[in-house]
C-alpha cells in the first residue's frame, strides 16, 4: 500500500486505489464518511488514535476512510445509507463493524475479530498505559494459558467488546497486584473508588463476564455522549437514574446518597446521574420521562425488551427510599408507568 496516501496513519481510500487496499491478505477497517457529518467529525480523532495504536504495535490491521460524497460508486456498492458507516474487510470480504466509537473499543474489536483476544503484558507500565487510555482494564494471571480458568478468561475476552483483556505470567507483575496463578483483577481509575478489584468467584466465562459488567463503570456514572456507549452497550439493560441540576441546592447530598445506595445494586442495575443543567442531557431527560423543572428526580428504566419506565411514589431521595425503590423493582413489585403518568 505504498502509493496510498495516509492522514494520521489512516489510509485515504478512493475508487482508484480500493482494490489495492482490500486485496488478499489485507485486513482493513473502512469508514465511509461525509465531510459535513457531525458524527463523522466526532469519530475522526478516535479513529486516528486507533490507527496509530495499531501501527505502533506493528499490527497488520489498517484503518482506512472513504469520502462517500466523492466516491458514490463505492458507497453504493457496499450499501452505505448513513454516516459514518464502518465495515471491516478481510481478504476482500466485508463484515459489519458493530463495536464502539472510542479508540480502545475500535482496537479491542479488531483484535478480537482477527485472532488473539488477550494482550500479553509483563510490566505495570503496560497495565497503567491501558488504564490511562480506557480508564478500565482487566488483568488475568495464568502460568498455563491452556488451563480451564485461562480458557474461560480467553472465551470471555472473545465475547466482550470495549474492554482490553490483559494476561500475564510475569512473577513480578503478579506480585505487584497481589495475584496468585489463576487470579483476575479489574484495574481502573474512577474517582473516589477502588483502583483494583479482585475477582472472588469461580473463573467461568459467564462469571468473568458478570464480574466485568459489575466493575467496568463507576458505581454512579454521569451520562454524556462519551459515556453513553458504555452505559447502554453492555449486558445489563436495567438502569437506576437520578436527574439533578448540578448547580442546584442539595445536589451534592443527593449524589453522595446515590453513590452510597448504588453498592446495593452492583451487577444488577447501572446507576446513572443525568445533569439536567447540561444542554446535551435534554434528549435523555425527555426520553426517560424526566422534567428539568421537577428538581431531583429518580426513575428506573428497563430496556431488555422495549422501554419500560418505573417512577417512585415518593419525592424525598433519601437512602431508605432509594434502596427500597431499587429492591422493589428487582423483586418485581413495581408497576410500569406510561409517559402520561410520569
Amino acid at each position: 500500500m505504498s502509493d496510498i496516501t495516509e492522514e494520521e496513519n489512516v489510509l485515504v481510500l478512493t475508487f482508484a486505489n480500493w482494490d489495492e487496499a482490500v486485496t488478499v491478505d489485507n485486513q482493513v477497517l473502512v469508514e465511509f464518511y461525509a465531510p459535513w457529518c457531525n458524527h463523522c467529525q466526532a469519530l475522526a480523532p478516535e479513529y486516528a488514535k486507533a490507527a496509530t495504536a495499531l501501527k505502533d504495535e506493528g499490527s497488520a490491521i489498517k484503518l482506512g476512510m472513504v469520502d462517500a460524497t466523492e466516491n458514490k460508486e463505492l458507497a453504493s456498492k457496499f450499501g452505505v445509507k448513513g454516516y459514518p458507516t464502518l465495515k471491516f474487510f478481510v481478504d476482500g470480504k466485508e463484515k459489519e463493524y458493530n463495536g464502539g466509537r472510542k479508540s480502545p473499543d475500535i482496537v479491542s474489536w479488531l483484535k478480537k475479530n482477527t485472532g488473539e483476544p488477550c494482550k500479553v503484558v509483563a510490566s505495570k507500565d503496560e497495565v497503567d498505559a491501558e488504564v490511562v487510555e480506557a480508564h478500565f482494564t482487566v488483568l488475568g494471571a495464568f502460568a498455563d494459558r491452556s488451563s480451564a480458568a485461562a480458557s474461560a478468561y480467553t472465551d470471555a475476552a472473545s465475547n466482550t467488546d470495549g474492554v482490553v483483556f490483559l494476561v500475564t505470567d510475569n512473577a513480578e507483575l503478579m506480585a505487584e497486584y497481589g495475584l496468585v496463578d489463576g487470579a483476575v483483577v479489574a484495574v481502573r481509575d474512577f474517582a473516589d473508588e477502588e483502583a483494583r478489584v479482585v475477582m472472588d468467584a469461580e473463573k467461568s466465562s459467564e462469571a468473568i463476564a458478570t464480574f466485568i459488567a459489575a466493575n467496568r463503570l463507576p458505581s454512579v456514572v454521569e451520562f454524556s455522549d462519551e459515556t453513553a456507549p458504555m452505559i447502554f452497550g453492555g449486558d445489563i439493560k436495567n438502569y437506576f437514574l437520578i436527574f439533578s441540576d448540578s448547580s442546584a441546592e442539595g445536589h451534592a447530598v443527593v449524589l453522595a446518597t446515590f453513590r452510597k445506595v448504588s453498592g446495593n445494586f452492583a451487577g444488577k442495575l447501572i446507576c446513572v446521574f443525568v445533569d439536567t443543567s447540561k444542554s446535551d442531557s435534554s434528549r435523555i431527560i425527555d426520553f426517560f420521562g424526566g422534567k428539568k423543572e421537577e428538581g431531583h428526580v429518580t426513575r428506573i428504566i428497563d430496556l431488555t425488551e422495549g422501554v419500560d419506565k418505573f417512577a417512585p411514589d415518593f419525592t424525598e431521595l433519601s437512602e431508605e427510599n432509594l434502596v427500597k425503590f431499587g429492591q422493589d423493582y428487582l423483586a418485581g413489585n413495581l408497576k410500569k408507568h406510561l409517559n402520561s403518568e410520569l
